[in-house]
């Protein structure tokens, strides 16, 4: 490896010392330079949004706070009832006796372990919550004046928090994106990445999108860094496992990690990797231990097939949509907005993708896994699907364009130079 490479000094030269690497530090510098406009410009808009008076108030703000209040815990259901028994999910009900169990399987546990203790050590912890929450029959007017609203100061506490999660996210993709591809490539995804039409409707919710997030994009910056090492198998395990412990979607960085290090014939690696993240996801979520022990497999059961039910009834709002073929699904979700659905196709037959490079990878892996789990035109969940494959695009086709660029560049400077070498023809 050469000195310049590493530490911004040239061989020794004739004057007998190391001549110093001007292109290298300004090739940082100028790293820096875009790594400090994303984090401005990230950091503008997601504060921007905790304080917008207009997202002060959510409808969901209750139900997710409520889930706060208590740690995660091992809570069995009356009467050890099956999941059957205590019925399928629906709207309009407030708590029902069940509701820490159910709320339990709702969601992975790892955003509750989080914001329980921050609003506890923070002194922001809710003393009282309302009875009833939102009641979607009725409009927002109706539901503020009823009182069906979280404490301000708690809800805003973790707006604000989630929105700072969204900004690491941002910075985090610019990091990894700088190391596989090139600072400027870097700049154009994590602007695409804040200015996302989206990012508003997560950062005005608390869920938890955010957090989900910044343990997506912190995985891949490990995995650039650290390839298929064993390193990378038990960070990214670790980290993979705590995003799934956040939302049960991030478990397809799971997937993608262990599926990527199976290709490049390190499959030792991604048993090793896949086994860290169900550990995590086990010891973090203790409702899995609510039946005993030899149960923990059915809970898990129970928890998929309650997040099947809930988005099955998130579905009956968006009829067309739910009963479509599901290739017309996915043509849908890729021109959602004028998203332009021939870029799928610009990523799969990319060669930087056949060599399995990281970011490619990540991008397509996460992108379809929730096109074939999307089950309603929401931007939140359009989100991951259109976030990572244009990341992927850039990362499979961008130093590829630059250097077809540069080859054009000096075709036309040489033929220029042997044209203006040649002189005037010899008389006959």
């Amino acid at each position: 490896m050469q000195l310049g490479a590493t530490s911004g000094m040239l061989p020794d030269g004739e004057g007998g010392g190391a001549q110093f690497n001007w292109r290298f530090h300004t090739r940082r510098l100028w790293a820096l330079a875009l790594l400090f406009v994303v984090a401005y410009a990230a950091a503008g808009h997601f504060i921007a949004i905790a304080e917008d008076p207009h997202y002060d108030i959510h409808s969901d703000d209750v139900l997710i706070i409520r889930r706060f209040v208590l740690p995660p815990r091992a809570v069995m259901p009356k009467d050890n009832a099956p999941l059957a028994q205590i019925g399928k999910p629906h709207w309009g009900v407030g708590p029902v006796e069940n509701w820490e169990y159910v709320y339990s399987l709702d969601h992975p546990a790892l955003q509750r372990w989080t914001f329980h203790y921050l609003l506890k050590w923070t002194g922001r912890m809710p003393r009282s919550l309302p009875d009833a929450e939102w009641d979607y029959d009725k409009d927002f007017g109706w539901n503020v004046d009823q009182g069906h609203v979280a404490p301000a100061e708690t809800r805003r506490f973790v707006r604000v928090v989630n929105n700072t999660f969204m900004a690491v996210a941002a910075v985090l993709l610019y990091v990894a994106l700088a190391r596989a591809v090139s600072p400027m490539a870097a700049l154009l995804g994590c602007l695409y990445f804040v200015g996302h039409t989206a990012t508003v409707e997560i950062g005005w919710s608390l869920g938890q999108d955010p957090l989900l997030w910044m343990l997506v994009t912190g995985a891949l910056v490990l995995w650039v860094y650290l390839g298929a090492s064993r390193a990378a198998a038990i960070s990214v395990g670790i980290v993979a496992g705590l995003a799934a412990s956040t939302k049960l979607n991030g478990g397809f960085l799971v997937i993608a990690f262990c599926l990527w290090l199976v290709l490049k014939k390190k499959w030792r690696l991604a048993l090793l990797s896949g086994g860290i993240a169900f550990g995590i996801f086990v010891v973090l979520n203790p409702v899995l231990f609510s039946r005993g022990v030899f149960r923990v497999p059915q809970v898990l059961w129970e928890m998929v097939a309650w997040r099947s039910w809930r988005a099955a009834l998130y579905a009956q709002h968006f009829p067309a949509f739910a009963r479509s073929p599901r290739w017309r699904v996915v043509i849908y979700l890729l021109a959602y907005r004028d998203f332009p659905w021939l870029i799928l196709p610009l990523l799969v037959v990319s060669r930087r993708l056949r060599r399995l490079e990281a970011v490619p990878f990540w991008g397509l892996s996460l992108a379809v896994c929730h096109l074939l789990t999307v089950t309603a035109p929401v931007p939140r969940y359009i989100f991951p699907v259109q976030v990572p494959l244009v990341i992927g695009v850039i990362a499979a086709w961008w130093p590829r364009r630059l250097h077809i660029g540069r080859g054009w560049l000096a075709c036309v400077k040489a033929t220029l130079a042997v044209l203006g070498k040649k002189g005037p023809k010899p008389p006959e």
